[in-house]
């Protein structure tokens, strides 16, 4: 029997639990059959993007490549994760030895970000697979907007994205910026 499904939604998992995750996800400890493997950590406020950076540190500091699973889906809603987490995962992503390479679908809804400078890493890579990002309740203002807006720009042709959520952001559509807007 293979893992496809691991929920650890409202555990108090802090930053050093988020250390141990990475590593084991990294090792091999835990398989999965396929790229399918949905990993739900919601509703961990302790984990910010401190806890975020360690998850995805044995992406960085390891020679090795991946030696278990692949995530496919991966959801962080309400973890309190800012810009800098944001940036971390999205670098991680963009690594083809990391476990978070063939992430599809990323749910990052309710969190601190405010922009998403690193995004382009993951977009900008033809073998890339996201293909749904969430950033539903966040703190995405009229500069963090354009930044995606730009971003989704100059990637459009590589990029598989079809799904984005940026609903519930504080944002100002106004007549300067309903071109740019309407390009996300």
């Amino acid at each position: 029997p293979y893992l496809i499904r691991l929920n650890l939604s409202v555990n108090k998992i802090s930053s050093s639990g988020c250390k141990m995750l990475g590593e084991a996800l990294h090792s091999g400890k835990v398989r999965n059959e396929s790229k399918g493997f949905t990993l739900v950590l919601d509703e961990n406020p302790l984990i910010g993007s401190l806890g975020i950076e360690k998850l995805v540190s044995c992406c960085f500091e390891s020679s090795s490549p991946n030696q278990g699973l692949w995530i496919g889906n991966l959801s962080l809603r309400d973890c309190k994760i800012d810009d800098l987490g944001a940036q971390a995962l999205f670098k991680a992503m963009s690594l083809p030895s990391s476990f978070l390479y063939q992430v599809s679908d990323l749910n990052l809804g309710n969190n601190l970000i405010t922009e998403c400078s690193g995004l382009s890493d993951v977009l900008g890579h033809n073998e890339t697979s996201l293909n749904r990002l969430s950033l539903d309740f966040n703190s995405l203002g009229t500069e963090g907007v354009l930044v995606l807006s730009s971003t989704l720009k100059t990637t459009r042709s590589s990029s598989c994205l079809k799904y984005l959520d940026i609903s519930a952001n504080s944002f100002n559509y106004s007549e300067e910026t309903k071109q740019d807007v309407r390009a996300v």
